[in-house]
């Protein structure tokens, strides 16, 4: 009996389909999209339904403000909040392309709830639930291969998924928060120094993002 149920999973075990692995590339997936919305739902995060969640979230501090500077731009600052992890990729992502390329990187959508989502957004969107970022194609051909290698770059260390879109022409960037703060070397005890941010614009100094070797 215990051969019999042995041999039985053993069949399982080969005849079960391999998992697919995430390509890494700009042109986007099927697989990516539900790597996306998986990150999302193991993060435990909420997808907001309406603007109202939207203001109750940040009221409770699960998203925070992202404030323009030299180095980011925002197309629509009073909608511009996030996950702290966001904004904290944000604000050093686009510290890091001001010095190496002198374009601003330019935030065009954030967290969008449910009832605002275009009519082509995927299904499986992650902007209602705080952790997608859309940005606009850099100007100059130097800050684009900048912007796509490095994004690429960070994609390989599974820190973030990216997909260069056309219908607006932008790249939509979906950011990992547990990977991330490990990537950065902001995981365990220091966890706190981002997650726990609400309004305050005090950030915990770190390394370039892109200098680190992904973990």
């Amino acid at each position: 009996m215990i051969q019999a149920s042995l041999s039985l999973l053993l069949w399982w075990f080969l005849a079960a389909p391999a998992p697919r692995d995430v390509p890494v590339s700009l042109a986007g997936s099927a697989e990516s999209m539900e790597r996306q919305h998986r990150v999302a739902k193991e993060s435990g995060y909420e997808f907001l339904r309406r603007p109202a969640d939207v203001s109750r979230a940040v009221n409770g501090g699960d998203l925070v403000p992202v404030a323009a500077s030299e180095a980011l731009a925002l197309k629509y600052p009073r909608e511009s909040v996030a996950r702290p992890e966001v904004r904290h990729f944000l604000e050093s992502f686009a510290g890091e392309m001001n010095v190496s390329c002198g374009e601003q990187l330019v935030v065009t959508s954030l967290t969008r709830p449910v009832t605002r989502q275009p009519r082509n957004a995927h299904r499986l969107s992650v902007h209602p639930a705080g952790m997608a970022i859309d940005l606009r194609v850099p100007r100059s051909s130097r800050c684009r291969k900048w912007l796509e290698s490095s994004l690429l770059e960070l994609e390989r260390g599974e820190v973030l998924d990216v997909t260069r879109e056309w219908s607006p022409a932008h790249y939509h960037v979906a950011l990992f928060p547990n990977r991330y703060l490990a990537h950065i070397g902001l995981d365990g005890p220091r966890r706190a120094d981002v997650v726990a941010q609400r309004s305050d614009r005090s950030l915990p100094m770190t390394p370039p993002i892109t200098s680190l070797s992904p973990r």
